[in-house]
């Protein structure tokens, strides 16, 4: 039996919905819900999930799970560097992908769609997708969460629906 079955039959067994096991242990509402499709949960919340379910450690993880030893790899052996350094992937050169926006948007001095701008930025080598299906949505989110967080000091400035220029 996987994890997320398992995790499931423990769950119903002790009476809870996601959302109240979720509540139960400390978590955020949905994380229950993502496990039981298969979402490994840290190795960190293990510890209040089976004493909530009133299992041991032991129960929790079933002996014949193949994900046993990657819950066991999700300990918190988090790296020293900035978060924006572990997560910068190709050469030490590449861009960001909001820093290889605002280049593009400098260089086209008009206003840009979020599709535009991912295209450009991967036809002129400044940054590509790393393998995501929506990469204009991200950039779009962040693009919009730079303009909230930072009003007029944002590089970027909303002209219409889903389209930026540089400030």
């Amino acid at each position: 039996m996987d994890f997320a079955s398992h995790l499931k039959a423990l769950r119903q067994r002790a009476g809870h919905t996601q959302r109240s096991l979720a509540e139960a242990a400390g978590l955020p509402g949905r994380t229950v819900e993502k496990w039981e499709i298969g979402q490994l949960p840290s190795i960190l919340v293990l510890r209040s999930l089976a004493k909530v379910l009133g299992v041991s450690l032991d129960e929790l993880i079933p002996e014949d799970d193949s994900h046993a030893e990657e819950l066991a790899k999700k300990s918190p052996k988090r790296s020293l560097a900035p978060a924006a350094k572990r997560r910068r992937s190709g050469t030490p050169s590449s861009l960001r992908a909001l820093d290889a926006a605002a280049k593009v948007l400098g260089e086209s001095g008009k206003a840009l769609s979020c599709r535009e701008l991912v295209q450009a930025m991967a036809a002129k080598g400044y940054w590509k997708s790393p393998g995501g299906r929506t990469p204009w949505a991200t950039l779009s989110a962040s693009i919009l969460k730079e303009i909230a967080r930072k009003g007029r000091r944002a590089r970027f400035k909303k002209t219409a629906r889903g389209r930026f220029v540089l400030r």
